[in-house]
């Protein structure tokens, strides 16, 4: 069994994916008793694989403080930053249940480490095939990802890439995986069930007016070409963030003239970002283009037959 694991940061995704590998480490163990630290059950084995690279002091109290939460739980620790599938050269023969955290330290070591920074397809590749591999030789594996998507703010172009590898990465481990769980306050929201329905809600019909949003990077558009599968009769809106801006910027009104639109063109699909989350930008103008953003998405969920939220490219029907 593969697990995606997702939330933002102290969310709390590290303490619950510990006790979900720890409950996919005892299906495999008769007894049901914990191994203690370091040491297997018979020929199995459950690991950590750390990605981190310590570079400061606070670096070296976030490894403390998961190396005290993992204390006494049977974890073996492997240090991997990068070439994740070397990892598998440092374990045992045997059943091997894997905790591998997390995906946005790996992605950020394979990009930078190196001199020249590499392509964000080049290391979304990278990673996913030796993910791949990791999986096809572990009984359970557990994959924490951060949620890094939604705080609407744009950063300098390396940064951006590192962004859309990240999304690229999620998107691939969630079809992956066998369950995708979200992390919200220490809560677990499954996203992605073991099976799940085959909702043929819209597809190849024209469709009255839904809203489909979700953070940066997430896959909405292509969640909407493969799920609905719209007629010509059917228009698609993308990006509505980036028009929401602009016309801010050139002194429109776009929260009278989104409405007007959809009033007209009912049978339509509307794909936005959310990027109401993060730190309360300084500008002025930034915080003005997130409030009135997020207004006009109440305005349009509102009105919409269905609200759709996309993450990891898994779509999640909120109304």
């Amino acid at each position: 069994m593969m697990v995606l694991v997702i939330g933002g940061s102290g969310s709390g995704k590290s303490a619950y994916a510990e006790e979900r590998t720890d409950s996919c480490f005892k299906e495999n163990n008769p007894s049901g008793m914990s191994a203690p630290q370091n040491v297997g059950i018979g020929n199995k084995r459950k690991y950590y694989l750390a990605t981190m690279q310590v570079f400061d002091e606070e670096g070296r109290r976030k490894v403390e403080r998961h190396r005290e939460l993992r204390a006494g739980k049977g974890f073996v620790t492997v240090e991997q930053p990068t070439d994740i599938h070397q990892a598998l050269d440092k374990m045992a023969a045997g059943e091997r249940t894997v905790l591998l955290e997390c995906i946005s330290n790996l992605t950020a070591n394979e990009m930078f480490s190196d001199k020249e920074v590499k392509l964000e397809t080049e290391t979304a590749d990278k990673i996913i095939r030796e993910i791949e591999m990791l999986q096809k030789e572990t009984t359970h594996l557990i994959v924490v990802s951060n949620n890094v998507f939604e705080d609407g703010i744009s950063y300098d172009e390396s940064a951006m890439a590192y962004i859309r590898a990240m999304g690229a990465i999620n998107q691939k481990l969630a079809a992956m995986a066998d369950q995708v769980v979200e992390v919200v306050a220490g809560i677990p929201v499954t996203v992605k069930k073991s099976i799940e329905a085959d909702d043929k809600t819209g597809k190849g019909l024209a469709v009255k007016m839904r809203l489909v949003i979700g953070g940066y990077a997430q896959g909405k558009l292509n969640y909407v070409l493969q799920k609905y599968h719209p007629q010509t009769d059917t228009m698609i809106i993308d990006h509505l963030h980036d028009w929401v801006r602009q016309r801010i910027l050139d002194g429109g009104c776009p929260e009278e003239e989104i409405m007007s639109f959809v009033e007209e063109f009912e049978e339509c699909i509307i794909i936005s970002d959310e990027i109401g989350n993060g730190i309360v930008p300084v500008d002025p103008m930034e915080r003005e283009y997130r409030e009135r953003m997020g207004r006009i998405l109440i305005q349009l969920a509102d009105r919409a037959e269905r609200v759709e939220r996309v993450i990891c490219g898994i779509g999640q029907t909120i109304k």
